[in-house]
């Protein structure tokens, strides 16, 4: 079809909006760029620092040296600072239930 240079585009006019559409609807590389530069940027919080701990390092005392408690998953592979591990009642049969 005939599109206009870049230069001579005019994006206002349906008709040229219309034949540019049908020329890249289908081109994958226009549509990861227009995601990556327009979309994503704007509707994700991109931060150029991760955080993370592993459950070991936050039960443990290698980054607090004092805890009130622990939730997650209940395992007896708990840092050896948190003590023996004490289940909710009923817990294994819901677990074993939903398994």
């Amino acid at each position: 079809q005939n599109i206009l240079p870049l230069s001579l585009f005019q994006p206002a006019d349906q008709k040229q909006q219309a034949r540019l559409y049908r020329q890249i609807q289908g081109l994958h590389s226009v549509c990861h760029f227009w995601l990556r530069q327009h979309v994503f940027p704007v509707t994700m919080n991109f931060h150029p620092l991760k955080i993370s701990a592993s459950g070991h390092e936050l039960g443990s005392s290698l980054l607090f040296g004092y805890r009130l408690g622990f939730s997650g998953t209940p395992s007896n592979l708990l840092p050896q600072d948190l003590g023996e591990c004490f289940y909710e009642p009923g817990s294994d049969g819901q677990v074993t239930r939903v398994l």
